[in-house]
């Protein structure tokens, strides 16, 4: 059995009591002093995410919005970019080698000094880079039912409509936001709200853009 495994974890050397501080600062500077449960919150916030936490689970240890969590940590890695979660590993690839397979390889590391399992990674990149020969019969494109066709183009032009209001949308809540950020004595609440709409503006976007692409892929 050959085992290969790949990708590692991100270790940084950050300082989070000092980025905090400066997460804590530069929250209060844009929106107003903050209550002192913020600043408990976002050091803890900022050494579980840095602990790979997901932030909806920060957010029920911390007592905030996940939002909130998410926001705390995008200001930590604008200040700070080598603030951001370890890397998960990737899960070891496994199979049984064909016969004389393991001998040739280890030989091979042997000859050329480069470790099996480098080797082995390399061959595998190698094969999966390879074009399909030109005598492997390609699968012949399906033929959809006319009504079909008729009905996601139906479907497309109803996507994009709603892109387009998903837009407009967009540039309203964008207005929304350079307003606050002009009157920063409004209440920090005010602030939490404007950017939980935006991201479920974005998200809306994004979803219809991946039900266009969808629709595209089968009726171009």
């Amino acid at each position: 059995m050959i085992t290969v495994v790949d990708g590692d974890d991100r270790d940084t050397d950050v300082d989070l009591e000092a980025l905090a501080a400066g997460v804590i600062r530069d929250l209060g500077t844009a929106h107003g002093r903050h209550q002192p449960r913020v600043h408990r919150a976002v050091p803890k916030a900022l050494a579980m995410r840095a602990d790979g936490v997901a932030f909806a689970a920060i957010g029920r240890a911390v007592g905030f919005d996940p939002r909130t969590v998410r926001r705390w940590c995008a200001v930590a890695e604008r200040i700070e970019p080598g603030f951001a979660p370890p890397r998960r590993r990737e899960a070891p690839l496994s199979f049984r080698p064909a016969e004389g397979m393991t001998e040739e390889l280890e030989s091979m590391a042997f000859q050329t000094g480069v470790p099996a399992a480098d080797l082995l990674r390399k061959f595998t990149a190698a094969g999966l880079a390879m074009e399909v020969p030109e005598t492997v019969p390609t699968a012949p494109a399906a033929v959809l039912d006319p009504d079909v066709v008729e009905l996601l183009c139906a479907i497309r032009n109803a996507l994009g409509e709603q892109s387009l209001e998903a837009r407009a949308q967009g540039n309203n809540v964008n207005q929304l936001t350079k307003f606050v950020h002009t009157y920063r004595e409004l209440p920090v609440s005010i602030t939490e709200t404007i950017a939980a709409l935006a991201t479920v503006v974005e998200g809306w976007s994004r979803a219809l853009d991946r039900m266009a692409d969808a629709v595209t892929a089968v009726a171009p």
